[in-house]
C-alpha cells in the first residue's frame, strides 16, 4: 500500500512510498556529507518500509517519528521497544533492505524518505523525530544527525556511531 492512499489501521504493516524529497537527490548527499563519491541511482517506490503504528494512535494528535535502521535487511525491532514506543507517542518506519551491505548513501536515503512521507502521512512534531540503529545502522544514524540536523533532532546510535565524514586519523 502507498501512504499517499493507505488508510491506517493500529500495528505493523508493509507500506510503499511513491515520492523522495529534494534532500534524497544525490547533488544534496554528496554536498551535505561533503563526499567526493557519487549516490548512484536510487529509486524509493522499489523499497518497502516497517510501519508500526501504535494502538493509541490518533489522527489529529502530534506524534514523534522514530525511524530504525538495522544492521541486516530486516526492519524488526526488538519487541521489548513496543510498549516504550506508544508511551512515548512515536510512530515507527523501518526500512527493509537498509543493511550494512547496502551502498551507504542508499541508507541514508530510506531513512531521509522514511522522515519525509512518515511527515505527510501523519499529524507528527518536526522537534520528536529520532534516527536510531544498531550497530552499522547506529553508524548510519550517528552520520545523518549532523549532516541532516534539521530532519533529525534526536539521534539515538546503539553499538555504533561514526562522524558524518571521513576524518584523517
Amino acid at each position: 500500500m502507498t501512504l499517499a492512499q493507505a488508510v491506517f489501521q493500529p500495528g505493523a504493516q508493509d507500506v510503499v512510498f511513491v515520492k523522495s524529497p529534494p534532500h534524497s537527490d544525490a547533488d544534496e548527499l554528496k554536498a551535505r556529507f561533503r563526499s567526493k563519491e557519487n549516490a548512484g541511482p536510487y529509486d524509493v517506490s522499489k523499497e518497502k518500509f516497517r510501519l508500526v503504528l501504535p494502538k493509541s494512535y490518533a489522527p489529529g494528535s502530534r506524534w514523534g517519528l522514530f525511524i530504525h535502521i538495522s544492521a541486516d535487511d530486516s526492519p524488526n525491532l526488538p519487541a521489548e521497544y513496543a510498549e516504550v514506543l506508544e508511551k512515548q507517542r512515536l510512530i515507527t518506519l523501518a526500512p527493509y533492505r537498509a543493511g550494512n551491505g547496502r551502498n551507504i548513501f542508499d541508507r541514508f536515503r530510506l531513512a531521509i524518505d522514511a522522515c519525509f512521507n512518515g511527515q505527510r502521512s501523519f499529524d507528527l512534531d518536526p522537534g520528536r523525530v529520532i534516527i536510531s540503529g544498531f550497530s552499522g545502522g547506529a553508524r548510519v544514524a550517528s552520520m545523518l544527525g549532523v549532516a541532516y540536523a534539521d530532519l533529525f533532532p534526536g539521534v539515538l546510535p546503539l553499538c555504533g556511531v561514526n562522524f558524518y565524514k571521513d576524518i584523517p586519523s
